[in-house]
């Protein structure tokens, strides 16, 4: 049985080793609405990281995807 829950909402996923001060966080919004895609497609999805530490074990990558 995986740990991860299933998304509620429209989601976009990236893994790394501190994704909350990922500048991610601010780059991805930021372009989505200079591509338009913020009211077209993006609509109410949410960017959420997954944080692993460094040299994680492969297995952890394979739960997270599956």
């Amino acid at each position: 049985m995986s740990r991860y829950r299933p998304a509620t909402q429209p989601t976009f996923y990236f893994i790394g080793v501190t994704t909350t001060s990922s500048s991610i966080m601010r780059v991805f919004p930021a372009w989505a609405r200079h591509l338009g895609l913020k009211e077209a497609v993006l609509k109410d999805a949410v960017l959420r990281g997954i944080d692993f530490p460094l040299h994680a074990d492969p297995e952890a990558y394979r739960e997270v995807v599956s």
